[in-house]
Parts: C-alpha cells; structure tokens; sequence
C-alpha cells in the first residue's frame, strides 16, 4: 500500500455540512459537489473514494432537485458527511415530494441494446447509488425526505 495515496484515513471523524438556498437549482447540487470534494480532498480521503462519493450525492441531490422538487420554487436540500476511518457516512435532507412508495427506486440497470443509440436516456442513477452504497434508507417525517447511507471506502490498487 502506498502511503502517500492511501492512508487507514487520518481524519477521526470529520463532518461535511451543505445546506442549499431555498429555490435550489442544479447550480445548488454543483455548488454542494464541490464544497463536499473540497473538504473530502483536504482530508485526505483517497480518489477514488473522493469520486465514489461524488458519483453517489450527486445522482441523490439531482434526483431531488430535478424530479422531488420538480414543481417548487421553495425546494431546499440540506446534505451532511460524517466520515469515519472505514466509510463515508451520509443523510440528506430536502422538502421534495415523497419517493414513490415511499422507497427508494431498485436500481434495476435498464436494457441495453447493440447499439449506442439504443442505449436509454435514464434509469442508471439508483443502480450506481445501490451499487457504491451500503445500509441505503428512506425516511418521509411529516413534509421532509430523509435519505440516509454509507460509502464503504476502497483500498486503491497499488502500482509497482
């Protein structure tokens, strides 16, 4: 293991907190994306468990913005890091719709087909969530979604 790449993670336990403007926009997201890079990447945490992160909060909060705040010009979204020595955990708050059935979406990878044209427009985001997540929970408190996980990190591969 190179230590100059990796480390079991030298932060304690750091917190990240993010809270967007009411109104928020795609521009909010973008704005939460890089405060949270910034502050994973300060504290040492290893790129690719930097872009894990990145890849996950952002189909969340682009999820919330772009679809459970769809027709609002009220939406806010409050997300908040704990990071730990083995995971980066994480809840996000927002005043968006409730999940339909009151769950988060499978995941279900959507169809391919041989050609690129084929491919879909949608349905790529949960499957990515569900598959760099653990312990993913869903929680509707009166008129707040609650969505709450953990990433795992991984060791990166050494090169010699």
């Amino acid at each position: 293991m190179n230590a100059t790449t990796y480390t079991a993670h030298p932060v304690k336990s750091a917190r990240i907190h993010f809270r967007s403007a009411v109104g928020a926009t795609l521009y909010d997201v973008r704005d939460a994306l890089q405060y949270i890079k910034y502050r994973l990447v300060e504290a040492q945490l290893a790129a690719i468990n930097v872009s894990s992160a990145e890849i996950v909060i952002a189909e969340v909060l682009n999820n919330v913005v772009k679809h459970a705040q769809a027709d609002m010009s009220d939406g806010w979204f409050d997300i908040q890091c704990v990071e730990t020595s083995t995971a980066l955990h994480v809840m996000c708050k927002d005043n968006g719709c409730a999940m339909p059935g009151n769950t988060p979406p499978a995941g279900i990878m959507p169809p391919v087909g041989p050609r690129v044209s084929d491919l879909p427009e949608g349905g790529w985001g949960w499957s990515l969530v569900r598959s760099l997540t653990q312990n993913l929970r869903y929680l509707r408190v009166e008129e707040t979604n609650m969505v709450s996980f953990k990433i795992p990190y991984t060791v990166p591969e050494t090169t010699h």
